[in-house]
């Protein structure tokens, strides 16, 4: 469950800064997301969290057996 919690918390942080580094000017890249509509820009955007997050967790797990293996 820890590693859940962590693994969510990273994703978040890193979606989070990209998204903010987006909106400095010139945003014209953050409001392209969103070209197709709010839900496509949405949709785009957690797809990312969901990809990040999936990534962090597997590191998070493989880290935490290596780590009671040795």
């Amino acid at each position: 469950m820890k590693d859940l919690r962590n693994a969510a918390a990273i994703a978040m942080a890193f979606i989070i800064i990209k998204l903010v580094f987006r909106l400095i000017p010139p945003s014209e890249r953050f409001f392209s997301l969103f070209e197709n509509g709010v839900w496509v820009g949405l949709g785009i955007i957690l797809t990312a969290y969901l990809i990040l997050f999936v990534i962090i967790y597997l590191i998070l797990v493989v880290k935490r057996r290596r780590k009671e293996k040795g």
